[in-house]
């Protein structure tokens, strides 16, 4: 009982310190971030009549998470500050139960806690979980169906088991209307669970009307979204893909997997002193590794510099070298945060940490998975679950996830952001196998490491804030001297926002769209002083646009920069307002776009 207080006691410490840390980001601004400015749109909108109305942006369905928005925008008043809250409450959640999922998978308390650390101090998790993205709440569906698959493994009644299935299917068709990829938990990971307990009285009887039920809550509200105005329904595959598609998608798996790799380091570092290396063989592994290792890092680092294979350079959305959440739009480069060196210095670190992981796995002399734990060297938890059964709850879902993303990856959308998914599975083994062929306990240097990503997490995330506002006061310098929205370019954020504030909706020909709806042609700009996916967005024709450099577009205008302070660096950023070229209005389309 003792010990089950304790790790409950973790768990909370998991959910308060996140608070901590998200508080200290200060993360305020009135302006978009990504992809959110429109699913807050959407959730005001809820707020203000009570219905969901999509504006050609979403892919993701979002369901819960704009009621829960609409929530917190009629009690706080509808800020992008107030909106985005919701979402910090579900991280905390979420941070609360990935504790408690790792323990019920076997891993100790202690060893559960820096794992969970390890996720949501990460620089990935942290910048989501202040903003009102769909990943966040994603991962809380299938955290939550994990748990629950656990629990009904473990479960010693029959009621017991029933219980946690339907919690398990019923909470994830009903959770993943807010982002479709979630319902890969009752898809997927729900009959792996009915299957391993199909000796159990009742399982099967009761787990297939079950998942039947499931299923056909999943292509309801699927058709229903295809059938809402302004909604963008994406297919899995486009056609044959050509050899540049199949290129460029191994190129951005290199990346993304070393990118997840980094995100794991916190562990993988507690297997490089878990290697012998008296056994020739390893140690020849390791420096045939290292040499091919160094040379796939600086293959990649001359192919491109859009793919470069640096975990921290690749052109993603949240991990960059640029810092954290990549900034759609802002006129000029973006400095780099790290230096090349540094970068390097990362990726090379990442890659040996890999290395000794695979030593550590092809070392014949060390007990395979759980037998430490069942020869009482090193203490198994008391709910955990065998080897087999964890790998028929996880390697099927991890594989179906894969599946289902790789086709975004050819169409250029493959973003590291879709990693978060995976960040529990990958700990849960990880953790599970140090432990159960290793040692008890993480190394100091697991901690240390987590310390250290979560002052980056900190510090980029503070930065991206710190930006954003400078970017509204520097509009707002705009608006107070009485230039419109629509003439000014503020970044795809703004600009977006903007549009759909004045049309209702993103000029788009992909989404579903209502008889009445015509598309706009956008305004004629000189290619270096366009506003990003201005066909997006015609309704901004800006005098006026946002830059890093005083010298873009039209050069200064008359009105005064605004500077910010970045931890990262440390170093000062300034946002320029300077001229547009003027544009030639191009003429509006005549006829209308109708729906199939």
């Amino acid at each position: 009982m003792n010990t089950t207080v304790a790790s409950h006691k973790h768990a909370y410490l998991c959910a308060f310190v996140l608070l901590l840390c998200a508080l200290a980001t200060y993360p305020v601004a009135e302006i978009g971030i990504n992809d959110d400015w429109s699913y807050v749109q959407s959730a005001r909108i809820l707020a203000q009549t009570g219905h969901i109305v999509y504006n050609g942006w979403a892919t993701a369905m979002l369901g819960w998470q704009l009621y829960l928005g609409a929530l917190f925008a009629k009690l706080f008043g509808p800020s992008f500050t107030s909106i985005r809250a919701s979402t910090l409450l579900v991280a905390l959640i979420t941070a609360f139960l990935t504790q408690r999922t790792l323990v019920r998978a076997g891993i100790s308390s202690l060893n559960a806690t820096i794992g969970t650390f390890a996720i949501v101090l990460s620089p990935l998790f942290l910048p989501l979980a202040v903003s009102f993205m769909s990943d966040i709440d994603g991962l809380f569906c299938l955290v939550v169906c994990l748990y629950a698959c656990l629990r009904a493994l473990q479960a010693e009644s029959d009621r017991a088991v029933l219980v946690w299935l339907t919690f398990a299917a019923l909470s994830n068709a009903i959770g993943g209307t807010v982002r479709q990829i979630a319902w890969l938990g009752v898809l997927v990971m729900f009959p792996c669970a009915v299957w391993l307990l199909r000796r159990r009285p009742r399982v099967l009887a009761f787990g297939v009307p079950l998942y039947a039920a499931s299923v056909l809550c999943v292509f309801a509200s699927l058709h229903w979204f295809t059938q809402q105005p302004y909604s963008i329904p994406e297919s899995l595959i486009d056609g044959i893909p050509d050899l540049v598609q199949l290129e460029n998608l191994a190129v951005h798996l290199s990346v993304l997997s070393l990118t997840f790799a980094m995100l794991l380091l916190p562990i993988l570092v507690a297997f490089v002193p878990a290697i012998s290396l008296r056994q020739r063989g390893l140690a020849a592994l390791l420096a045939i590794g290292a040499v091919l290792s160094l040379a796939f890092i600086m293959h990649f680092f001359h192919y491109s510099i859009k793919y470069v294979a640096l975990p921290v350079d690749w052109s993603g959305n949240y991990v960059t070298s640029r810092g954290l959440v990549y900034v759609f739009g802002i006129k000029g480069p973006e400095p780099a945060t790290l230096a090349t060196g540094l970068r390097i210095f990362i990726s090379i670190a990442v890659l040996f940490a890999l290395l000794c992981f695979f030593a550590f796995l092809l070392d014949r002399r060390r007990p395979s998975p759980g037998t430490l734990a069942y020869s009482g060297i090193a203490p198994i938890n008391s709910s955990s679950i065998p080897w087999r059964s964890l790998l028929a709850l996880l390697v099927p879902f991890t594989c179906a996830y894969i599946g289902l993303i790789l086709p975004r990856g050819l169409r250029g959308l493959l973003f590291d952001r879709y990693l978060l998914l995976l960040l529990p599975i990958g700990m849960i083994l990880l953790l599970r196998l140090y432990q159960d062929r290793a040692r008890p306990n993480l190394p100091l240097a697991s901690s240390v490491l987590v310390i250290l990503f979560a002052g980056i997490s900190i510090a980029g995330t503070h930065d991206v804030f710190s930006m954003y506002r400078a970017q509204e006061a520097a509009i707002d310098e705009l608006r107070a001297t009485g230039i419109p929205d629509t003439a000014i370019d503020g970044g795809f954020e703004v600009n977006g926002m903007t549009q759909i504030q004045r049309s209702g909706y993103i000029n788009d020909p992909k989404m579903h769209m209502l008889a009445a709806t015509r598309l706009t042609q956008p305004a004629d700009f000189p290619i270096n002083c366009q506003p990003l996916w201005v066909w997006l967005t015609p309704a901004v024709v800006p005098g006026y646009a946002l830059a890093r450099d005083p010298t873009a577009c039209g050069g200064l205008s008359r009105y005064a920069p605004v500077t910010y302070r970045e931890w990262l660096g440390p170093r000062t950023g300034t946002v320029y307002i300077v001229n547009t070229v003027p544009a030639r209005q191009a003429p509006l389309q005549k006829s209308s776009v109708t729906s199939e």
